[in-house]
């Protein structure tokens, strides 16, 4: 896609830039989630303030029943009456400010300022949670009431149970039934953005109860539960010293700091941009697929939770590993694996799909009837490992290997299974590009890749013991490649193992595969690719062949190989060849009809800094592709004498830094985290069988370790401007700007300069070293023809105020009374 700065040239005599210049923060981010490191006590602080104590309402007995409770959990309840402790100073020493007191102030009081404070507090990233009489406090501030989520307008007393909504939401799933007598609450001044977890019902009216809501980057959890004497004898009001009560607010402590999980692991991000994943959740115990956004998690398919199939009853058993494929279709459809147990306590392996709906429909089942086939056939066996058992696409469609069991003859056979069609071919089916008498045998495990199309590209084994690469067009399957049977373009080479397999959305093939027979040890790898409308076989890329000066391409059987949807592959691998050291032996490739390296170990970074190279480690870095083609990967970067981790940005040819080590994630106004490690970037195409994976279109989740031991799930977005400054990566790359920085100096702007003879020329910057984008100028009379400026540019005298790797170039104005524009492509 071409980015531009266009300038307009009127009479000779002005001209016009236009690049929609703003500021922000670097790196649009938000913590999603956060882990506290592993067995560390009261890494969370929560200041309880309590306030007037009297025979009506008392905050010291509910902090007695809420801090063991709390100290169990690692967190830290300090207790407080007094004002003072209500600075911004003392609330940014706490992840959240817990208030269970009614503060009687309003405008014209000496207490207002408060208001403010707790207000600034939250919004820029600390947490509220307001109990009971909470919701009387600031009575006269509507900012308060806005703030918390509602005001107290009214109470009598009864004996009742709040409704539980939301049962998905982990902070009231499950939730122990709290039936007390207690103050009835009539809430008023709602504010419309929240979000209820329960209510109370009474005469069929329905009274908000239990509720969250966020507030700019902060989080505020309300409860009307609470009330307790001051003499702290509880037999009239009695809701404080049921388990349900204590539960619900630490649920609501976890949701406001963002803790809800003790271990995550992030699967990617569906075309809403939620984050999908699993983990542990730290109430109540047991782990549960979710998916996120700003709000906070849903959960889905939990441990324990009940399925009925064929009007048997089975339970969702715990798994230690993620077996989830997010799609990028609007419905957010994800397709996982769970292990289910019945009654018996015997164990069944499964597939399933949901979407927004959250409901669990079984896709695949062991010792289920499947859909598209007789109801004596069930699936004796599941292969659920992703990429050689099942994957599924980015609408949602599965294909997945099983075993087959016929009821009535009791024949086994492993067959490959498409959701939207059945079983496509199983164990025992013969072929006409097989020799006579040869079928497919073992089809329980091999490479997997599909399209959107649900087009699919798989290896099968034979009953020769040889191996087929097949493709799937929705109508016939047909076998480009027999292990055993000659190279394309290579003379008495036949193809051997295939390692790796990619189909793309256009249909195309590509994989990386072993050589045999007339070959050597230095020369036995290639990448290939298979066109979609068939044809050829074309080997891209072969171990052994020169791609830079006289440096050759390694042994690729190690290679992290990706396609996009044009069928551009990439690749990282390492380098050989003489003057190859350990210093700069691997590289990241793009093969396009020729091989192009676009970063090498030990080489520089320009578009980041002008000190920053590429570290080591780089023939170990995944690739991921976004649904714009945009690639990322991870590796080490080198900066003034050190290396950093550092999760990569390409376009085209230019690498941009999203995070690196050492830099810092704001956690609120003031507070960072340092970042140790990158975790979690999955290796995936645009549309390969493994969907949107980590990222999608200009978005990013990405798992963080922190210095001090913490685990963030974060989101980025606006990748394509990473300093949130308005102009695009590329744009600055190719200005002498820094992509990173926030800030814009127009002295590097194309500009219209003028000689001591009186001749204007258009000059701008052209970059001098490798790994900057090259602009293209243009010109034309009315804005819509552009035609491109072929003519030798004059180089400019006057280098003074050009950048390190950069040139001042330009091209004469012929002197017109027309209007006359320029503008630089990328």
């Amino acid at each position: 896609m071409h980015r531009w700065i266009r300038l307009t040239f009127l009479a000779v005599t002005s001209f016009l830039i236009t690049s929609g210049l703003s500021s922000a923060d670097l790196v649009k981010s938000e913590i999603m989630a956060v882990i506290d490191p592993p067995d560390t006590p009261n890494s969370l602080k929560v200041l309880f303030f309590g306030h007037q104590e009297n025979n009506h309402h008392s905050p010291t007995a509910v902090f007695n029943q809420l801090s063991p409770v709390f100290e169990a959990d690692g967190i830290s309840l300090i207790f407080t009456t007094s004002f003072a402790d209500i600075t911004a100073a003392n609330l940014a020493n706490y992840d959240a400010l817990m208030m269970n007191g009614n503060v009687r102030s309003g405008f014209s009081t000496a207490n207002e300022p408060l208001v403010t404070i707790i207000q600034e507090y939250v919004r820029n990233g600390g947490s509220l949670i307001g109990l009971h009489v909470a919701s009387a406090a600031f009575r006269f501030d509507p900012r308060f009431a806005e703030l918390l989520g509602g005001r107290f307008q009214s109470h009598t007393v009864g004996t009742f149970t709040p409704v539980t909504l939301a049962s998905n939401n982990p902070l009231v799933q499950n939730l122990p039934l709290l039936n007390a007598f207690d103050e009835t609450y009539i809430l008023k001044d709602l504010n419309p953005d929240i979000e209820i977890l329960q209510e109370r019902v009474f005469n069929n009216v329905h009274h908000p109860w239990t509720w969250v809501r966020t507030e700019q980057k902060g989080r505020v959890f309300y409860t009307a539960s609470g009330h307790v004497p001051a003499s702290g004898q509880t037999g009239t009001f009695n809701s404080i010293i049921q388990e349900a009560f204590p539960d619900l607010v630490q649920r609501g402590t976890h949701w406001v700091t963002k803790r809800h999980f003790s271990s995550l692991a992030t699967s990617g991000i569906l075309a809403s941009g939620k984050i999908v994943g699993y983990g542990s959740l730290r109430v109540p115990n047991g782990g549960s697929y979710w998916v996120s956004d700003t709000q906070g998690p849903a959960l889905f398919a939990p441990d324990g939770d009940l399925v009925t199939l064929a009007g048997e009853a089975f339970h969702f058993e715990p798994t230690q590993n993620t077996a989830m494929i997010p799609s990028s279709d609007s419905l957010d459809s994800v397709v996982f694996s769970r292990t289910i147990q019945n009654g018996n306590g015997e164990n069944f392996q499964g597939i399933w799909h949901t979407d927004q709906s959250q409901i669990m429909t079984p896709m695949l089942v062991e010792g289920q009837p499947l859909s598209n086939l007789e109801p004596n056939v069930i699936a004796d066996s599941v292969n659920t490992e992703i990429g050689v058992g099942f994957v599924a696409n980015g609408v949602g469609q599965l294909l997945s290997r099983a075993v087959l069991e016929n009821k009535t003859t009791s024949l086994l056979q492993s067959a490959l299974f498409l959701s939207d069609g059945g079983v496509v071919v199983k164990e025992g089916d013969s072929h006409s590009e097989l020799l006579p008498g040869v079928t497919f045998s073992d089809l329980s495990h091999g490479l997997l890749s599909l399209n959107s199309n649900n087009h699919f590209a798989c290896c099968l084994q034979t009953s020769d013991g040889e191996q087929a690469l097949a493709r799937w067009d929705g109508l016939q399957l047909t076998l480009p490649i027999l292990t055993g049977q000659a190279a394309t373009e290579l003379v008495d080479v036949s193809w051997g193992n295939i390692l790796q397999l990619k189909i793309n959305s256009a249909g195309d093939i590509g994989a990386i595969i072993e050589l045999e027979g007339a070959v050597t040890d230095d020369s036995n790898t290639a990448l290939i690719r298979i066109p979609a409308t068939g044809g050829t076989v074309s080997i891209l890329l072969q171990e052994g062949q020169i791609v830079v000066g006289s440096d050759k391409i390694g042994d690729l059987t190690q290679a992290n190989f990706i396609m996009n949807h044009e069928g551009a592959c990439y690749l990282t691998n390492t380098l050989t060849g003489g003057l190859v050291t350990l210093e700069n032996d691997s590289a990241l490739l793009k093969v396009e009809g020729s091989a192009e390296v676009i970063i090498r170990e030990g080489a520089t970074l320009p578009a980041i800094s002008s000190t920053a190279a590429m570290g080591s480690d780089l023939s170990a870095a995944a690739l991921s592709l976004d649904l714009n083609g945009v690639l990322y990967f991870k590796a080490n970067k080198i900066d003034t004498g050190a290396e950093q981790e550092t999760l990569f940005r390409v376009e085209g040819a230019t690498l941009f830094k999203v995070f690196s080590k050492g830099e810092q994630i704001e956690r609120a106004a003031g507070l960072f985290y340092e970042i140790l490690t990158i975790e979690d970037l999955q290796t995936s195409g645009d549309d390969d069988g493994y969907p949107s994976s980590s990222s999608l279109s200009e978005a990013l989740a990405v798992n963080l370790i922190t210095t001090t031991g913490h685990r963030l799930l974060i989101k980025a977005e606006g990748l394509n401007d990473l300093d949130q400054d308005g102009l695009p990566n590329l744009l600055e790359a190719g200005l002498g700007q820094s992509a990173n920085n926030g800030k814009i100096d127009p002295d590097f702007f194309p500009r219209f300069d003028q000689l001591i003879e009186g001749e204007i020329y258009f000059t701008y910057l052209r970059p001098t070293i490798a790994g900057l984008p090259i602009p293209q100028p243009q010109s034309s009379p009315n804005l819509e023809d552009w035609d491109e400026i072929t003519e030798n540019p004059v180089f400019w005298a006057d280098q003074s105020d050009v950048p390190t790797g950069f040139e001042r170039i330009g091209f004469p104005v012929v002197q017109s009374v027309e209007k006359r524009f320029f503008r630089l492509t990328f």
